[in-house]
């Protein structure tokens, strides 16, 4: 680790542990100020290695509900073996589970010591993910495609300064640019015209307010996956993709009664009704963003 600018050993064989470890000297040390903790956990990433006293812990499970399109031997593409799971895609899911179960203890320890220390009632916990990864689902195992099991991720929010419906669970579309506007509302900041994404305070206040009803995917290419660029909008019922390059077809979904995407409607009668605004609206998004040749 770097730790204040100097190279430091590992005291922890595990890094997520490790973390948690420096999280918790920092919150105990003494101060007159308000603390604030950026903690970002890697440890759910390929490989997904547990540690060593949770490895196995799923080993027994025979049936892990991976989706019926899934195999031990989809990779990244369709017929790209170069990145994929080389036949041991259910060791690989069992590893990726023991992962998120270590990464579930570890936080735990930080939030057992706000709540008894007396911290909790005063202190906001953001708990987000920034992807979430194919285990078969459209025959991937990946995190890049602008399905939703990929673009709908983690985003807990605990405050019970504000918070009037703990476990509630909130049916706007938030974003993770939301986060630092939220931040600074909450610190009493102005927040810079310039920066995107809304604060959620009035959505965490259970207040009605008017919030958007359409956003922006945006993948570029990355060397070496052989993933195309794309751009995607998603609406409270729909979703449009188009590639760049025309390597793929457009894709057009009806979330609302089709959630796991199985059906693109691009090319047909009820698509060629709705496209031409979806059409519209993606390109207003690129405009409003920044895309550069709009």
């Amino acid at each position: 680790l770097i730790v204040d600018g100097e190279k430091t050993p590992s005291r922890k064989e595990y890094i997520t542990e490790e973390l948690i470890d420096y999280a918790l000297e920092f919150v105990k040390e003494k101060r007159a100020n308000p603390f604030c903790i950026y903690l970002s956990l890697k440890a759910v990433h390929h490989r997904w290695l547990p540690p060593r006293d949770l490895k196995g812990t799923y080993s027994d499970i025979k049936d892990l509900h991976l989706p019926p399109e899934a195999d031990n031997w989809i990779g990244l593409v369709d017929n790209h073996i170069i990145y994929g799971t080389f036949g041991v895609l259910e060791q690989m899911y069992r590893g990726y589970c023991e992962t998120i179960l270590a990464i579930d203890r570890e936080v735990g320890r930080l939030l057992d010591y706000l709540d008894a220390s007396g911290l909790a009632d005063n202190t906001v916990v953001i708990y987000a993910g920034d992807n979430g990864i194919y285990w078969g689902e459209h025959r991937l195992v990946d995190k890049r495609f602008a399905y939703e099991e990929v673009i709908r991720v983690p985003f807990l929010f605990r405050y019970p300064k504000i918070i009037e419906k703990p476990g509630e669970r909130l049916s706007q579309m938030v974003l993770n640019i939301d986060l630092a506007p939220t931040v600074l509302e909450l610190a009493g900041l102005k927040i810079p015209g310039n920066m995107q994404g809304t604060s959620m305070l009035p959505l965490l206040a259970s207040k009605d307010v008017t919030w958007r009803n359409s956003w922006l995917y945006e993948y570029f290419l990355d060397f070496p996956y052989t993933v195309p660029a794309m751009y995607a909008l998603r609406t409270e019922n729909y979703k449009y993709i188009e590639y760049e390059s025309g390597c793929y077809s457009p894709e057009v979904y009806n979330i609302a009664s089709d959630p796991g995407e199985k059906k693109n409607l691009y090319g047909t009668k009820l698509a060629g009704q709705i496209l031409p605004k979806l059409q519209q609206e993606l390109i207003r998004l690129k405009k409003e963003t920044g895309v550069p040749g709009m």
